[in-house]
């Protein structure tokens, strides 16, 4: 893989510096409240500068997507060439997920929300197909991890891995989010925040186990 040009990295560091401020921004006030304006104000760039970018603000959550999708791209990658069992990489993969949502909640949110996938968006729009292949990779690997556990004994033999994988990733996502939205009353009322998460994880978990096998 080539190096990058002292230019490239550069128009890099400022495409990052951008999103950066405007994924703030939006958490804080909301999308639709953030002008370009406010966005090259706080990144300390001219208006032109942040155009010369980024068209719209969809540009910049599309921007924001990939780049998050890429970061679990490489956790689950990581994960699935570990040593341990396949239950256990699914235990890892969940705890780098929570990782991400801590780390920036807002860029997490954005993974989950509505990307065109459409052959004619992903087409018009260069990013589209970049997190579209992102995502196509991060389906192969789920299915890896699921085929893997199912060659060890630990997971059901008639899971079809690849619609399986996207059933778990919404479960997953989905659970992260609500403790991560709902913590206050989860923990008040219920159980501490990582008593909450690991009984989900084993939850959703025992949906593909084995009969017979138990939680490690």
């Amino acid at each position: 893989m080539e190096s990058k040009t002292k230019r490239e990295q550069r128009i890099e560091g400022t495409k990052e510096n951008i999103v950066n401020v405007a994924g703030d921004l939006f958490a804080m006030k909301g999308i639709a409240n953030v002008a370009f304006d406010d966005i090259a104000k706080e990144a300390g760039y001219s208006r032109t500068t942040v155009y010369s970018h980024f068209s719209s603000k969809d540009d910049i959550t599309n921007y924001i997507v990939l780049r998050t999708m890429n970061i679990v791209l490489k956790s689950i990658r990581k994960v699935v060439k570990s040593t341990v069992q396949a239950d256990g990489q699914f235990r890892l993969l969940c705890y780098e997920l929570v990782a991400l949502c801590d780390d920036n909640p807002f860029f997490f949110k954005c993974m989950q929300e509505y990307i065109d996938a459409s052959p004619e968006g992903r087409k018009n729009n260069p990013v589209l197909e970049e997190i579209y292949q992102v995502g196509e990779k991060l389906n192969e690997e789920f299915a890896r991890m699921l085929a893997g556990g199912v060659e060890q004994g630990k997971f059901r033999s008639d899971l079809n891995v690849l619609p399986t994988g996207m059933i778990l990733w919404s479960c997953l996502t989905s659970l992260i989010s609500v403790m991560h939205n709902k913590r206050q009353y989860i923990e008040a009322d219920m159980l501490t925040a990582e008593e909450f998460l690991d009984y989900g994880f084993a939850l959703i978990l025992r949906t593909v186990l084995k009969e017979g096998v138990n939680i490690g």
